[in-house]
């Protein structure tokens, strides 16, 4: 071989380097260092589709307030135990903790009844209602008034009707899903 052509063998020989260690160079991406991991594999977190913030409809969310709102604030102390048909006729509409909640305070919720010796009743709205969004919850904030009617009373007119205010705090039953239904996370109910 002549020199000519062995310069030649070997510029090809240099230039096919060149060319591949060109495509090697900064830009292009580098190999991982760890091998990919499939989400099935028991030794990884699995990434699942859920989320941790589910939008609740505005409307949906009122709705759901309202009709809390008239089983929480009505109460009388004929009723047969009256702390348990209280609790019952709207715990399952609750997170646990309204319900514990409530448990607590119910002296001071309901003890004017047993001493005025009333029934509160017909809770119904009585004003626009605000709505404030948040992070996965809507607050509700109803005006409402609601009847209260002496025990041994003979005629319905002989009762009075009472303002009110509620906020309630209303999102997904399992936090984070939309699907899961509805739940009132907090509720505070005060005269007007």
């Amino acid at each position: 071989m002549s020199t000519a052509s062995t310069r030649t063998a070997l510029a090809a020989i240099l230039l096919a380097a060149a060319v591949a260690l060109a495509g090697c160079g900064g830009d292009s991406p580098s190999a991982p260092a760890t091998p990919t991991v499939l989400p099935d594999d028991p030794g990884n977190i699995e990434v699942t589709s859920r989320h941790t913030y589910a939008e609740v409809p505005a409307a949906d969310a009122e709705a759901f307030a309202i009709d809390f709102i008239k089983l929480y604030g009505t109460f009388s102390p004929a009723n047969p135990a009256p702390g348990r048909t209280w609790m019952s006729s709207w715990r399952s509409l609750a997170m646990p903790e309204v319900s514990s909640r409530a448990e607590a305070e119910f002296d001071s919720i309901w003890g004017w009844t047993w001493d005025q010796q009333v029934q509160a009743q017909d809770v119904l709205p009585a004003g626009p209602v605000q709505l404030d969004a948040d992070f996965g919850t809507v607050t509700v904030r109803i005006p409402a008034r609601r009847y209260v009617l002496g025990l041994l009373a003979q005629h319905v007119e002989d009762g009075h009707w009472e303002n009110l205010h509620f906020e309630v705090v209303v999102g997904p039953r399992t936090v984070g899903e939309a699907d899961s239904g509805l739940a009132v996370y907090r509720v505070e109910m005060r005269g007007a």
